[in-house]
């Protein structure tokens, strides 16, 4: 499901109702951004900006929700991977939090290795899009509710973390943007 919201000229969400799909359990889950579906991601969370995690608004999960993850991936880069470069992913939120504030990782969450790391430097938390000089590549930020907590522990893979949380996924909400190099 992709919904998005823009904020306005004070930086405050718009809150009209966006498009939304019903889950496998019959309730909505939207996820909300400073971005709309599809376009330009704001530079201040590329590596060219500040390169911070943006800002997050999502509606209460499904009952059944025993934690979130959120999940960045660069679509377009598949040199390591068929799905795509892992800029973010987060684990074992809360279901009771709703929101994040830009830069803000929520107290108790697991905080994965991205695809940035290597066996000599991990790279652990958000590093923003960086496509090459005059490339533009598409980013999908999903937002999971899972049945269970993971077993996991900050500084995981990506992948080994994406595949816990692929197994949890009681309902996904996504939303994309670009960003050209």
């Amino acid at each position: 499901m992709t919904t998005t919201l823009a904020p306005d000229d004070q930086g405050s969400f718009d809150t009209a109702a966006p498009e939304t799909d019903l889950d496998d359990h019959g309730s909505e889950t939207e996820l909300f951004t400073s971005w709309t579906d599809g376009s330009d991601i704001p530079m201040e969370h590329t590596c060219l900006g500040l390169d911070q995690s943006p800002a997050l608004n999502w509606t209460a999960p499904p009952v059944g929700t025993a934690s979130l993850a959120i999940i960045l991936i660069d679509t377009s880069n598949t040199t390591q991977n068929p799905a795509g470069f892992v800029h973010w992913v987060l684990a074992n939120i809360d279901p009771s939090v709703t929101s994040l504030l830009a830069g803000e990782t929520p107290v108790g969450a697991v905080v994965g290795a991205n695809d940035f790391s290597n066996p000599e430097i991990p790279s652990i938390g958000y590093r923003g899009p960086c496509p090459p000089a005059g490339e533009t590549h598409t980013y999908v930020l999903e937002m999971h509710a899972l049945d269970q907590m993971l077993d996991a522990q900050s500084g995981d893979l990506a992948q080994t973390l994406l595949q816990a949380i692929d197994y949890a996924t009681i309902v996904t909400a996504k939303t994309s943007g670009i960003v050209t190099g």
